[in-house]
């Protein structure tokens, strides 16, 4: 790979600055109580649910990881994101203001209920299904609250 070179000779390493997932903005001033409590919804995963996001995983329609649930969302590909509880505050907060930005869908899962032990999902803190009659299904049960 060839280095580039600026006028003085110096070595220009092109950084950009900022988030370039989202335009270079950056996001301050709210606290992450304020968001899980405004803005997201507390889930609970019963059997139905589980089952429903086990098939999900099984035909490939979950979208995991934060750069890839952006990039789909940018993307509109999805039909709502579920965030773990366990998720730090600052990518908690960036990905609640890009997808309240993009008007997705999205819910917070309870603190009681690992990832790792229900769908084997242990690296990723962010999940989203595609859009399609398996997505619409899981969302119906969630605002059904069944």
């Amino acid at each position: 790979m060839k280095k580039k070179f600026n006028m003085r000779g110096k070595k220009d390493h092109n950084r950009t600055g900022g988030n370039r997932d989202f335009g270079g903005k950056q996001i301050r001033g709210l606290q992450t109580g304020q968001i899980a409590a405004a803005n997201s919804r507390m889930v609970s995963v019963n059997e139905t649910m589980r089952a429903l996001v086990g098939f999900a995983i099984k035909s490939g329609q979950l979208v995991a990881g934060f750069e890839a649930v952006s990039r789909a969302v940018t993307r509109n590909k999805l039909e709502f994101v579920l965030i773990n509880a366990h998720i730090s505050p600052r990518s908690e907060r960036k990905m609640v203001n890009f997808l309240k930005e993009k008007k997705v869908p999205f819910f917070k899962t309870e603190p009681q209920y690992d990832w790792e032990t229900l769908w084997k999902i242990d690296r990723w803190k962010i999940v989203g299904i595609t859009r399609g009659n398996l997505g619409k299904s899981i969302l119906q049960k969630i605002n059904n609250g069944a």
